[in-house]
């Protein structure tokens, strides 16, 4: 809602800032476009739960090659990039941000 986008504007932001802009939509949303398509079968799978530790090693990553990363970003972005997978983190956890696949068949 454009409550929650209100409230989530600053960490928004952070993710913005490490990942650039993004289109966000429900799953739901995807599902209707492929079915108003012709799609069939469609099916979605949120794998945000999978994805969680994918955010921890990068953390670690960072962590362990800063120095090298500084050579090429600024401190300012590696911090920023560290809090936006605290963020994405958080946001998965609560549900209010996911990631997952979705599959259907070409109908016809």
């Amino acid at each position: 809602s454009v409550t929650d986008i209100y409230n989530y504007r600053n960490e928004l932001a952070v993710l913005e800032a490490s990942f650039g802009k993004a289109k966000m939509a429900t799953m739901d949303y995807y599902q209707d476009c492929l079915e108003s398509c012709g799609f069939e079968s469609v099916a979605l799978l949120d794998i945000s739960e999978r994805a969680r530790p994918t955010l921890t090693h990068w953390q670690h990553n960072v962590e362990n090659n800063r120095s090298n990363i500084e050579q090429l970003l600024d401190n300012k972005a590696v911090d920023e990039f560290l809090d936006a997978c605290v963020i994405l983190d958080d946001f998965f956890h609560r549900d209010l941000l996911g990631y997952g696949l979705i599959r259907g068949r070409k109908g016809g």
